[in-house]
């Protein structure tokens, strides 16, 4: 029962809609994605509309941040992810973060320190594993940027195969409407200006920025 507590603060936090089911039939009609657990599938057996996405948690080996990337990606009806993108807004207190499937924005979270954003980039790497990977950072101020990546780089966050692009923050910073997306209508938690910008870095071409290779 805590595992599911935790869940549904998160999604009670993120604004997400949910609502407990009695059964795998009790749901509204529209695209889902219902939580369950495999002795649920095996009790009940279900036979469900293919727009209905059933995703399998296990309370002792799921984790919560894996739960909710794989939600949000379901709810952006992406299927097989072949690219991840997350950019970064740097700030001394806070850090805007925004996270980009197949150039889809499908989530976004306000940070308060380097670890906090270590530990998001290493876990969403991780569960993207086979995806190609890239990380986009606002250069409003460069040296503040650097401070990130050599923060990112001494952490082994920031590997080979992972690409680094410094953005021009002009504009970012402007409280203006952002790209439209599949979650727009879906997720409508209020976001910061540190959020906003992270996303408008994540949409703005940048410049590749190379680590020479004896430093990994």
């Amino acid at each position: 029962m805590r595992f599911f507590y935790k869940l549904t603060k998160i999604l009670k936090r993120e604004r997400i809609p949910f609502k407990a089911l009695d059964s795998f039939y009790d749901y509204y009609p529209g695209n889902l994605v219902i939580l369950t657990t495999q002795k649920d599938i095996e009790r009940e057996k279900p036979d469900l509309p293919d727009d209905i996405q059933l995703l399998v948690l296990s309370p002792m080996r799921s984790k919560i941040e894996d739960i909710l990337l794989t939600i949000c990606q379901n709810i952006a009806k992406i299927n097989i992810v072949e690219r991840i993108l997350i950019s970064v807004d740097p700030g001394e207190k806070k850090v805007g973060t925004a996270l980009f499937l197949n150039d889809t924005m499908v989530y976004s979270r306000e940070l308060y320190n380097l670890r906090q954003l270590g530990h998001f980039l290493r876990n969403t790497f991780h569960h993207y594993n086979d995806a190609k990977k890239s990380i986009k950072i606002g250069d409003g101020n460069f040296f503040l940027a650097m401070d990130y990546i050599d923060y990112l780089k001494n952490q082994k966050i920031i590997k080979k195969d992972i690409e680094i692009q410094l953005v021009n923050e002009y504009k970012t910073s402007q409280k203006k409407s952002f790209t439209k997306n599949r979650l727009k209508k879906t997720l409508q938690r209020k976001k910061s200006i540190h959020e906003k910008s992270a996303i408008l870095i994540g949409q703005k071409k940048g410049k590749r920025f190379f680590i020479d290779e004896t430093e990994y």
